[in-house]
């Protein structure tokens, strides 16, 4: 199983506020997010790629 983290994780592994995960998100600069339970949740391995992906790119 994937592991699922919520908006308060995604900010913390990213370094950023909830509001800037919510903006990103909006955005579209993070991978889509599932929606369990009615709270919206990113696979952490999607973050970690991307996120990866885009710090080589600078």
């Amino acid at each position: 199983m994937l592991p699922l983290l919520r908006k308060r994780e995604v900010a913390a592994l990213l370094k950023v506020s909830t509001r800037t995960v919510e903006r990103l998100a909006k955005s579209g600069q993070l991978p889509p997010a599932l929606r369990v339970g009615g709270q919206y949740r990113w696979s952490q391995i999607a973050l970690e790629t991307g996120h990866d992906a885009r710090r080589k790119a600078r």
